[in-house]
């Protein structure tokens, strides 16, 4: 979020309580993908596949690896309904906002792109594949957004945390933290 504020041109400061990446991140998945069911997740989601792998391109040491991804479905009806829905749904976006596109798969298929992959007796029909997603080291890309935050002016304070509210306004308040500090704010409505 500061990074996309700080591109904004809004001044702004991110409190950590402890240090970047010291809480969940470290264990954190790090999946990046395109699919998303919601209309809205899905622009976003491109987006981020996009501008990872652009920052990646540039230099920036990410660690972001797209093999590809692959959702399984069922063999019943309303799952297989569900999945070309989806896949149709992807190509009306790819059309009009040029998000990648969707493909539905077979069996063989999943099986050619994942060899070590054991289906039989399983009832799957086939499969979703997204091409381009995968998966990111979560501590380089936080520290890559961090890093440009700042370069735009962003502000990042480590081992504050924000105990509490010091006056409240119509139109700014204030934060006081952990080491007797305050800032001001300017919210808006």
């Amino acid at each position: 979020m500061l990074y996309n504020l700080a591109k904004r041109g809004v001044k702004c400061v991110l409190f950590e309580k402890g240090e970047l990446t010291c809480g969940a991140t470290w264990h954190a998945a790090g999946l990046v993908t395109r699919f998303h069911g919601g209309n809205n997740f899905r622009l976003w989601h491109d987006e981020g596949v996009n501008l990872f792998s652009q920052w990646q391109a540039e230099g920036t040491p990410l660690s972001f690896h797209t093999p590809g991804s692959i959702r399984l479905i069922p063999n019943q009806r309303d799952y297989i309904d569900e999945a070309k829905y989806q896949v149709s749904k992807a190509k009306i976006f790819s059309g009009l906002f040029e998000c990648e596109q969707h493909h539905m798969i077979s069996v063989d298929e999943i099986k050619e792109k994942h060899p070590l992959v054991n289906l039989e007796d399983t009832g799957i029909y086939g499969g979703i594949f997204t091409e381009g997603d995968g998966h990111i080291d979560p501590s380089s890309v936080t520290n890559a957004f961090a890093d440009r935050a700042k370069g735009l002016g962003g502000t990042i304070e480590q081992k504050t945390e924000v105990v509490g509210k010091l006056q409240s306004f119509q139109v700014s308040q204030a934060l006081q933290s952990d080491r007797n500090a305050s800032w001001g704010c300017a919210l808006r409505s």
